[in-house]
């Protein structure tokens, strides 16, 4: 964790095409249009309604929301949430650990997700490009959709006598159209589909619960 926090912090370092800032928060207003992103080590990233921000927004120590109606190019967090608000728009990949991340009606992430030690819920959102998740559960409601299907795999801490298994909830009319698999079949994984829940592909190495 040392070692990815170091790169994280020197990734930041790298970029000066963007606002930066130590140990305060960086806000977009609303209905700005930039080029550069926005990145903040022990400090959050705001970004407010009808944003068009071309780069990349991360997060260090802090969270990132992204306000209603905004698109951003791609989202990268350690240590801290994010939020995605209605009918925002991340037009690359969420990149997340320790922290979980929740998109809200109509938002959208169109490169995928990987998430480290949190969980992801979504509420009639939709991710395409699929999902990679170490240590964390899913939680799909209202008819959203995950496109490229879920995979779960090994993290460096995973134990075999793990007490709670990870948790697929698929509720309410939502969909994961692929597969859901985990690359070891050590881990524990309950699939939970509910009220018109789907997956249109097949289930490798997971419990399926139907109710």
């Amino acid at each position: 964790m040392k070692k990815l926090l170091g790169a994280a912090i020197g990734l930041l370092l790298v970029f000066t095409a963007c606002d930066f800032s130590v140990n305060k928060d960086v806000r977009v207003p609303d209905g700005s249009r930039r080029h550069r992103g926005a990145r903040s080590v022990n400090g959050n990233v705001r970004v407010g309604s009808d944003c068009r921000v071309q780069g990349e927004c991360v997060s260090v120590n802090g969270s990132i929301q992204v306000g209603k109606r905004s698109t951003v190019r791609g989202l990268k967090s350690v240590n801290g949430g994010v939020s995605i608000e209605e009918e925002a728009v991340v037009s690359r990949k969420v990149d997340i650990v320790n922290g979980s991340l929740d998109m809200e009606p109509g938002s959208v992430v169109k490169r995928g997700i990987k998430s480290v030690n949190g969980p992801v819920r979504l509420d009639s959102a939709l991710v395409q490009g699929g999902i990679v998740l170490y240590n964390g559960d899913v939680y799909l409601n209202h008819g959203s959709r995950i496109e490229g299907g879920i995979l779960i795999k090994r993290s460096k801490n995973f134990n075999s006598d793990q007490e709670h298994p990870q948790v697929i909830e698929i509720n309410n009319g939502s969909v994961v159209e692929g597969d859901i698999r985990t690359n070891n079949p050590d881990c524990k994984v309950n699939v939970i589909l509910s009220n018109g829940g789907r997956v249109t592909g097949s289930l490798e190495n997971v419990n399926l619960i139907e109710k």
